[in-house]
């Protein structure tokens, strides 16, 4: 079939005494060029972190919610609209691109039919994007026409966590992004944390494929036990044989303190200092206890924030699993208070684990090849 650009079928129409029906290529409307784009859930901007509010005992992120189990750990998704080509018929294809060019290996497309809205997710954060519409129309002689419309962009604001919403999954979110005190930053793209697969969960194929594909998963760190997993004898990662399924059936917060739990966690951080063990996804049922106890000690090593250690384990009060916060008598204080046998009262969370994950045989090589892997400068 011949394609011709929309000028020339205007021109042909004009010879033949037709409408010149393809002179005008669709307008961008929304976003407007050079519009920054905020991506977190609606309910996620009135919360307060930690330091925010000056570690207010009695505050509760779970009730920013209308209820305990609604989900609100997906990201709001950018809305697009533009003006029609002047073409009946026109067809329309929305092309997102983090490069002005539209190089076509990082060219997210969009196909709309005769509808001029769309909407995508699933964006970095503090990313600038390109976006522009692709119109196609049939004409005379089984000829087609193509025009694009002018380019627009567009910023995703950077407030963390980066949030990805992946059907039937709740909690999944990048570890990355976060500052550490001595000015280094938490890679994207490394460490993925979220909710299980195959229990109150389950994999579409579209999901499989992008936890695959798009996010690249070679690891799979389950911290569950056997009365989790559907088949105990036979079971392997729901992503498939070919990823690496790892099974670390840690306890949570304070209960990690015993003898056994110490080898998982030298075991668990072991692994973490490979750098063949990235990007991995790290997950217990929920994502919330035992999951937000592993990214504790993890961003710990990295040098993380007590706040932002808080601010990170609370986010989990927007998924479907309910409430997680850090006042005074929860599970984190808990764990918090017991982290004390491992420092002194002036020293931050991050340093008591650490010297807690070396009381566990985790060696001072092992921790430098994780911050070797997973920090880079802050731009």
């Amino acid at each position: 079939m011949k394609k011709l650009t929309f000028a020339a079928v205007a021109f042909f129409a004009a010879l033949l005494g037709a409408p010149a029906l393809y002179a005008d290529a669709p307008k961008p409307v929304s976003p407007e060029d050079g519009a920054t784009v905020d991506l977190r859930p609606e309910v996620q901007r009135r919360y307060k972190t930690p330091a925010e509010r000056n570690w207010d005992g009695d505050y509760r992120p779970g009730q920013l919610k209308e209820k305990n189990d609604q989900d609100c750990s997906q990201p709001t998704p950018v809305e697009f609209s533009w003006e029609p080509a002047t073409a009946p018929g026109a067809t329309y294809t929305l092309q997102i691109s983090e490069c002005p060019d539209f190089t076509a290996d990082v060219t997210r497309e969009v196909k709309t039919g005769d509808k001029t809205t769309a909407t995508a997710t699933n964006f970095n954060i503090g990313t600038k994007y390109y976006w522009r519409v692709r119109a196609e129309a049939k004409a005379a002689d089984n000829a087609y026409a193509v025009c694009h419309s002018d380019v627009r962009s567009f910023t995703t604001a950077n407030y963390l966590p980066r949030w990805y919403d992946l059907p039937n999954l709740s909690n999944v979110r990048d570890a990355g992004g976060w500052t550490t005190v001595d000015g280094k930053k938490v890679k994207m793209g490394m460490v993925f944390r979220g909710g299980e697969f195959d229990q109150r969960s389950s994999l579409t194929d579209e999901t499989k494929k992008y936890l695959l594909e798009t996010m690249g998963i070679r690891v799979d760190v389950d911290l569950r036990g056997p009365s989790e997993w559907k088949d105990v004898e036979n079971y392997y990662s729901p992503l498939g044989r070919d990823v690496d399924w790892q099974n670390f059936r840690i306890g949570g917060y304070d209960g990690i303190f015993n003898d056994q739990n110490k080898k998982l966690f030298r075991d668990m951080f072991r692994l973490f200092s490979k750098r063949e063990s990235y990007p991995v996804y790290i997950h217990c049922l929920a994502g919330a206890d035992r999951t937000g106890t592993t990214l504790v000690a993890l961003k710990s090593v990295l040098g993380c924030s007590d706040a932002d250690l808080a601010a990170d384990y609370e986010f989990t009060s927007f998924s479907k699993y309910g409430e997680r916060r850090v006042g005074p008598g929860t599970a984190y204080d808990k764990m918090c208070k017991k982290l004390d046998e491992y420092g002194s009262e002036n020293d931050s969370v991050a340093t008591k684990f650490v010297n807690y994950l070396k009381s566990c045989g985790v060696t001072d090589e092992e921790l430098q090849s994780i911050r070797d892997i997973l920090l880079e400068d802050a731009n």
